[in-house]
């Protein structure tokens, strides 16, 4: 799990810097992250990262039930598409897969997976800079699967009430940004499913989170680039 996440962070981070540099040496406009530019809209959007994700709380009432004894850390890969309604306000669905460590009170042998899927919705706070701040809030379904080394695997499952996500897009070329990003979610898992079994009601359900931390790339097709407005008054006086 560990050589997972290493190499995938750090084949993201080569990319980023990679371009940077390259973005870096076409600029002649002042020093490179304070350049003004056009920002999209009404463009399709693709998104694309990994992360580092942690479950915390309980699946259900009880002591042998939390997030930890099914699953530890883990490695994140998630994808988005989406729609830039305009170079502020954007809107999209995303998925996610989930590889964790192993639970702390099961067998050594054993291993855990998850899915979420949502509908978004995100606001980008500086648009017209190299550097811009966004948060996307977000609401859907989550999956866990505990998979023992012997016995039978069970999915739970229910829903994703809320998810905040907050990053920062590094503009590198027009309609690419890469940056980090970091969030949490509250969900509530409803039902318990063994392989080969029917859903059951879990019993008094309790709220519980994922956070995570990575990096996200960020890439705009189509639409139109909209002039930084307080570019364009400048030039008109």
């Amino acid at each position: 799990m560990r050589r997972i996440i290493s190499v995938g962070t750090a084949a993201v981070a080569v990319t980023a810097i990679a371009t940077l540099a390259s973005a870096a040496e076409r600029d002649t406009g002042g020093s490179y992250l304070e350049q003004r530019e056009a920002a999209p809209s009404q463009a399709f959007e693709l998104t694309a990262g990994i992360d580092y994700t942690q479950g915390l709380g309980q699946i259900q009432k009880g002591g042998s039930n939390n997030i930890n004894d099914v699953a530890n850390a883990g490695a994140g890969f998630n994808v988005g598409v989406g729609y830039r309604v305009s170079p502020m306000l954007g809107v999209g669905v995303s998925g996610e897969y989930q590889e964790f460590a192993t639970g702390r009170t099961i067998d050594p042998g054993s291993s855990a997976r998850g899915t979420a899927f949502d509908v978004n919705a995100s606001v980008h706070f500086n648009p017209y800079r190299r550097l811009d701040p966004w948060l996307k809030v977000a609401t859907g379904y989550r999956l866990l699967w505990s998979v023992p080394s012997q016995g039978t695997n069970v999915l739970y499952h229910g829903f994703d009430l809320a998810k905040v996500q907050a990053g920062l897009d590094i503009r590198t070329a027009p309609g690419v940004a890469i940056g980090p990003m970091i969030g949490a979610d509250l969900n509530v898992f409803l039902w318990a499913r063994p392989e080969g079994g029917s859903n059951t009601a879990i019993t008094d359900p309790r709220l519980n989170t994922f956070i995570y931390a990575g990096i996200q790339g960020r890439f705009d097709a189509g639409g139109v680039e909209v002039a930084d407005p307080a570019t364009t008054m400048a030039k008109g006086f």
